[in-house]
Parts: C-alpha cells; sequence; structure tokens
C-alpha cells in the first residue's frame, strides 16, 4: 500500500521529469524515489489512493536543476562621506584608488597630496539570483579594505562587481546602510 505522500510525490514526480526533459534540463538529484516493488506490492492500491488526503510538494523542495545556481560578485570601491571616521594617512592605496578615480574623471592629483580621512577603500560582495534580469535589484556588503572606524553615513562609489569568470555582472553605488 502507498501512503499519502508517496503517492502525491510519484503523481507528481513523473510529470516533473517529462517537464524537466521538455526543456532539455537534465535532473541532477531528487527527494522522490519510485520504487516499482512498492506499486506492484497492492492489487487495490488504487481504492486506497482516493481515500488519501492529497498534499502537495514544490518542484523546488524535491529536485535540482543541474546549473541554477546563485552566483557570487565581489568587487573593490571608494565610500567617501565618512566625516573623519575613514582610513588613515598610514593606508596608502585608498588615497591612491581616489587620486586613479579623480584621473578618470579629467582631474591630475598626485596620490601623495591627497589627504583626507573621510574616504576608505571597501570590498564589495553580492549574491546574484539565477534568473537575474537587467535592472534587477541587490542587497550589497561593503567591508572596509583599510583601517576605518566606521563606513555610517558613507557613499558608495560606482564600483564594477565581478563574477568567477572575470566578467561585470553588476554595478553598486549609493549610500550605505550600517547594520548590527
Amino acid at each position: 500500500m502507498l501512503n499519502e505522500v508517496e503517492f502525491v510525490l510519484s503523481r507528481w514526480a513523473g510529470r516533473c521529469v517529462r517537464w524537466l526533459r521538455f526543456f532539455d534540463l537534465p535532473v541532477v538529484a531528487a527527494a522522490v524515489m519510485i520504487v516499482p516493488s512498492v506499486l506492484a506490492s497492492s492489487d487495490a492500491w488504487a481504492d486506497d489512493v482516493h481515500a488519501m488526503p492529497a498534499r502537495q510538494a514544490r518542484i523546488k523542495d524535491i529536485a535540482s536543476i543541474e546549473g541554477i545556481r546563485d552566483n557570487q560578485l565581489v568587487g573593490y570601491g571608494i565610500v567617501v562621506g565618512l566625516q573623519g571616521t575613514g582610513d588613515s594617512q598610514q593606508t596608502t592605496f585608498p588615497t591612491q584608488t581616489l587620486a586613479a578615480t579623480l584621473l578618470r574623471m579629467g582631474v591630475s592629483v598626485p596620490a601623495t597630496s591627497i589627504r583626507v580621512q573621510n574616504l576608505a577603500a571597501v570590498f564589495v560582495s553580492a549574491t546574484l539570483p539565477p534568473f537575474a534580469r537587467p535592472g534587477t535589484k541587490l542587497d550589497i556588503t561593503a567591508s572596509s579594505a583599510g583601517d576605518a572606524k566606521s563606513l555610517e553615513g558613507g557613499l558608495l562609489l560606482m564600483t564594477a562587481l565581478y563574477g568567477a569568470d572575470g566578467k561585470i555582472y553588476a554595478q553598486a553605488q549609493g549610500p550605505l546602510v550600517v547594520g548590527g
């Protein structure tokens, strides 16, 4: 005899696998096994099935599709407007990064002459969900790469976010919200 969960899962498993094969998507893992001996063990399994209440199982709970996963993104950027809580003068790479950014904008300033404590170099990370479309909003995490005391009140300048293959998949910019 089939119990009610086995019946519902066995009924939908065949449909799910046919649907996945229709779209040429290989099934990697499934939490459902239809054992022919269980089906053959009862001559009256159909009569028992109609007496059972129906249960539902979502496809994402019983199967996964090969190649469908989140993608981790990472980037390096600058947070400005920190009101004295940014990196110290001893940390040189934030000032070099700011000098290079200003040079791209047409302002030539030597890195040695920049003396600001209101900026911080940060690493930015995000998770790109599967099937994300252009314009999808992402939550990012910015972490100080230097010795900044706090990023509170800062503004992240345009930062490219790269995937594991080295391609740019997203851009991040805007005011930071400090959470605990």
